[in-house]
């Protein structure tokens, strides 16, 4: 059975960006924001399994690594398929 993993992530920039976008928020600064308002569950973003490739090895070892560290799954390299790169 073929399944997509994605990642679940706390990314504060999104978080911002939805209070930002609230009507009461318009031409505020950051430090006059009420963040008691927002739900931290405003800043989770869904995202693939991803890294950098910034080691001397194999992409396809480094695509392992992140897979393991990202979402807890140990893979063999024969089962990792190259989608793109992006720079």
């Amino acid at each position: 059975m073929k399944k997509l993993i994605l990642v679940r992530q706390f990314r504060p920039a999104v978080l911002v960006g939805h209070a930002l976008r609230q009507p009461e928020n318009f031409n505020k600064k950051l430090c006059d924001i009420d963040w008691t308002k927002y739900d931290a569950s405003h800043g989770y973003t869904l995202e693939l399994c991803a890294g950098l490739i910034d080691k001397k090895i194999p992409v396809v070892d480094i695509a392992r690594e992140e897979i393991e560290e990202e979402c807890g799954y140990a893979v063999k390299n024969e089962d990792i398929h190259f989608v793109t790169t992006y720079k």
